[in-house]
């Protein structure tokens, strides 16, 4: 079965197009045929459409070349591969376009992060970086960097929770000063009142978020979806994987109890940074060390 989170990604990609030509809902739904209610259900995420629905609909709509295509696929991989999807390089796959839509209209959004800064707290040094090591051509980090820093408007409307490894702080992504900004920009977004970072200090030993990254993105009036991600390829659990859903929110929840409260680890990310500022080969240590 597609996943639900595909079928609201190509909703909203489709939805955007209607509104860009500056068509009426009605109007496409009588020229493909189809009733106004169907239509609604496409453009909600709640209906998958066959592939020939959607290339009529971009035909009404006038979207030709590159973008045909690449919602046409959207289409046709939602309906019949298997939710592990390339998360596409070069270029943005459904995937990354469905996680932006996600964060985009959830009301909370959790982030295990075990190895890196979550996406949504990047600088942008800090997300070339990731990007430059992650076998990204170079002529599209710029692009990619500024689609992430884009997605971050999510934020200004979220409630967001950060469950942070203290191991992450530590690891010189990009150099000392780009790590150090990093940690001075985690700070300063922790001061948001919707904003939540808790690290889970080295002295935890094992902890489940050791297992994988993973992001819980809940809806005002839809089920949670769970997205896990790794390297070329990312999983979206949604109310089809119910059980799933709850084991990682349970994991989510067990993290953020054992996890320093948001003052200690504000106290402890401003520790590390110091640690940064006068010795940029000291965090790194300590971790070398453990």
């Amino acid at each position: 079965m597609a996943s639900k989170a595909q079928a609201r990604a190509l909703g909203a990609e489709l939805r955007e197009c209607r509104k860009q030509a500056r068509v009426t809902m009605a109007e496409v739904a009588r020229l493909i045929g189809c009733s106004t209610a169907t239509m609604s259900l496409t453009e909600t995420g709640k209906r998958l459409p066959p592939v020939e629905d959607v290339a009529a609909i971009l035909a009404v709509l006038s979207v030709t070349g590159a973008k045909r295509e690449r919602l046409v696929r959207m289409a046709r991989e939602a309906a019949v591969e298997p939710r592990w999807l390339g998360v596409g390089i070069p270029g943005l796959a459904p995937q990354v376009t469905g996680m932006a839509e996600l964060e985009r209209t959830s009301v909370r959004i959790t982030a295990v992060a075990p190895n890196l800064v979550p996406g949504l707290l990047q600088t942008a040094n800090y997300a070339r970086a990731v990007f430059a090591g992650s076998d990204v051509n170079p002529s599209e980090i710029e692009a990619r960097t500024t689609f992430r820093m884009g997605r971050q408007r999510a934020l200004d409307e979220v409630t967001y929770v950060a469950l942070v490894d203290e191991s992450v702080l530590r690891r010189p992504v990009g150099g000392a000063r780009v790590i150090r900004d990093q940690l001075e920009h985690l700070v300063e977004m922790a001061g948001r009142p919707n904003i939540t970072i808790q690290v889970l200090p080295m002295s935890l030993g094992w902890h489940d978020a050791l297992e994988g990254p993973f992001v819980i993105l809940e809806g005002e009036k839809t089920a949670p979806v769970v997205h896990l991600e790794h390297k070329r390829s990312g999983l979206f659990l949604d109310e089809d994987d119910a059980d799933e859903v709850q084991t990682y929110m349970r994991s989510a929840a067990n993290l953020q109890q054992r996890a320093l409260t948001a003052r200690q680890s504000v106290e402890l990310i401003a520790a590390v940074h110091d640690d940064w500022s006068t010795n940029a080969g000291a965090a790194a240590t300590e971790v070398a060390n453990v």
